[in-house]
């Protein structure tokens, strides 16, 4: 599609304007135009047929024959007039129509886009037993509606914005006006505002411009495909991200405790349960980085730290294997890694053979001594407890923390593990996800929120965290913007 640089007014002519916009549009044959009469008005009528929806046109069409003389009323007809033509063709390619009068400068657009849209059933990646079965979808209208029908506080606040120099993709800034504080609203419109990239296809490709460490193996926003999260996130005082196109929401700021956060612990009646629960969750996260790495650290550089019956077991299980404990760890972690990207990418029936295959390819290995017994649980443990962590982001990340943790422990035993878990401690408690410490409420402590994060208290005990909101304003003036280089201001607008 060609696109000239001048801007292009609308004539007078209806015939002019038709062939301009064609001429736009480089004599693309998606342009549908169409010329008709009424009394002794004459009308020309523009859209682009990939995006116009034909039989709400077509109502729109028999209103205009059907009118009288003159300009139809813009109430009944259409959103806005305009007398530029490069404004129009971005509006056609948003599925307006425009209709030009002759011997007027001033066009008429109206929408009649064509809607394609899937059931708001439940996300597959966020899946609960119990609470609402619905779902974000594709249309940002519908996604919007979720959100307003179980939020329906006057103090929502929506901004709309656009991101993408030639996708034009329409973004929604979506927060709760006495909740959010005016420095992370701030900061999220001014970081979406800055994005200058081309095309921005979705939320996690907008996600990519507007984090705060692009280095960090975290996520710094939550990946949210359920209506009932974002609407929880709002009434803690996040924002919320809702981009057209995309069936997911970002919420931002978000901190660790959050991507272990599941709907189950609200929705479950008792809350000693969930409280179990999540500790389960906490502990799982723990076991599958430490676990692997621990075990190359005992049994290859420190054995004398392995009780003596059991250290007796682990030799029996390697005898006669070929590798040493290291490559050995690494070659049976490669084995589920590959197996499990097969899983994802292959249907349900291709995906169940190939789980099939990697595990008897790891018992085989196993039988013939190729690798130890002894490492396939272990294995196979950390990635069970890997498969518990509930954010699919945070669920990656973990597993490459698993490699790094795996690559220290095979050259520096224990103290490459202490390394390791120090590094990586020093790394979180310094990150930030939109000005808020992504260790909050653990680091810095907010002792308050550790009733709702560590445990699950009744639903009538549950304290309104504090982490997000802007009692502590030192913690606003210190952070710095990354894309701006300066500390961040108020909003002039």
């Amino acid at each position: 599609m060609t696109i000239l640089k001048q801007d292009h007014g609308v004539s007078a002519h209806v015939a002019e304007n038709l062939q301009a916009l064609s001429a736009l549009l480089g004599q693309s044959e998606e342009i549908r135009t169409m010329c008709f009469e009424r009394g002794k008005q004459y009308y020309g009528l523009a859209c682009l047929d990939s995006m116009t929806d034909q039989e709400v046109l077509q109502k729109y069409i028999n209103y205009l024959q059907a009118a009288e003389n003159g300009l139809p009323s813009l109430d009944i007809l259409g959103e806005e007039t305009s007398q530029n033509l490069t404004y129009v063709l971005e509006k056609l390619t948003c599925g307006y129509s425009v209709l030009f009068l002759e011997g007027c400068d001033t066009c008429l657009l109206f929408p009649v886009p064509l809607s394609i849209e899937r059931e708001t059933i439940q996300p597959d990646h966020q899946r609960i037993f119990s609470g609402p079965k619905d779902g974000f979808v594709e249309n940002v209208r519908t996604n919007l509606f979720l959100i307003r029908r179980r939020l329906g506080d006057k103090r929502l606040r929506l901004r709309k914005t656009t991101v993408g120099t030639r996708s034009k993709s329409a973004v929604y800034i979506l927060y709760i006006e006495d909740l959010a504080p005016t420095e992370i609203v701030n900061t999220v419109i001014r970081r979406v505002e800055a994005v200058t990239a081309d095309i921005v296809l979705d939320s996690t490709d907008l996600y990519q411009y507007i984090n705060d460490s692009w280095l960090s193996p975290f996520p710094q926003a939550e990946f949210a495909e359920r209506p009932d999260v974002v609407t929880a996130g709002l009434c803690q005082g996040r924002v919320a991200i809702l981009q057209e196109t995309s069936p997911v929401a970002l919420l931002v700021p978000v901190t660790f405790f959050d991507l272990l956060d599941v709907p189950d612990d609200y929705y479950t009646g008792w809350s000693v349960s969930a409280s179990i629960i999540r500790f389960i969750r906490m502990t799982a996260v723990f076991l599958a980085t430490f676990v692997p790495s621990f075990y190359i650290a005992l049994t290859a550089y420190n054995p004398d730290f392995i009780p003596t019956s059991l250290a007796f077991l682990i030799a029996v299980s390697r005898e006669g294997t070929p590798f040493p404990v290291p490559l050995e760890a690494f070659l049976v972690v490669s084995i589920m890694e590959i197996g499990r990207e097969a899983f994802l990418r292959l249907h349900k029936t291709g995906a169940l053979i190939i789980g099939i295959i990697s595990i008897a390819v790891i018992i085989l290995a196993a039988a013939f001594s190729l690798i130890s017994y002894t490492m396939v649980i272990i294995i196979l443990f950390g990635t069970i407890c890997s498969s518990v962590i509930p954010d699919n982001e945070l669920r990656i990340s973990i597993r490459e923390l698993q490699f790094f943790f795996m690559i220290l422990a095979s050259f520096l035993g224990i103290f490459g593990v202490a390394m390791a878990f120090f590094y990586t401690g020093i790394h979180a408690v310094n990150l930030k996800s939109f000005g808020i410490p992504f260790m909050t409420p653990l680091a810095p402590a907010v002792y308050r929120d550790w009733g709702r994060i560590f445990f699950r208290l009744p639903a009538w005990a549950l304290p309104r965290l504090k982490s997000y909101h802007s009692q502590d304003q030192d913690r606003f003036e210190k952070t710095i913007d990354r894309k701006e280089g300066v500390p961040l201001e108020k909003d002039p607008r």
